[in-house]
């Protein structure tokens, strides 16, 4: 059994419930990527997608996107981790998901960058 590493960073979404955008500062070159862990069965993974950084600098970083929807209203809490492939985890983030019903306001777009 391998033990979870501690949390490196908090970030906090706050958006009506049925949407979210978490977005988090990713170099893909260097083959370390962003992935969800322990997603609660209230949230659900609609897409992620990678938005380079608006310059032709080879290498630059840019942004990876996880388009989230909370399935009821509520706080919810997972990982976000960065790793190479199967390789443990080089940095987590905590998320914290606190979605609204319909009238609550929409906030999104919050990012990590280690």
């Amino acid at each position: 059994m391998t033990k979870k590493r501690s949390f490196d960073r908090q970030v906090t979404v706050t958006a009506r419930a049925g949407e979210a955008l978490l977005s988090l500062g990713e170099s893909p070159t260097t083959g370390h990527l962003w992935r969800h862990a322990d997603l609660p069965p209230e949230v659900e993974m609609l897409g992620t997608e990678f938005r380079p950084a608006p310059t032709e600098r080879l290498g630059a970083p840019g942004e990876r996107r996880f388009r989230l929807r909370s399935r009821s209203a509520g706080t919810f809490r997972f990982a976000a981790e960065l790793a190479r492939g199967d390789e443990p985890a080089g940095y987590r983030v905590e998320v914290t998901l606190v979605a609204g019903d319909d009238r609550s306001e929409s906030r999104t777009g919050q990012s990590a960058t280690p």
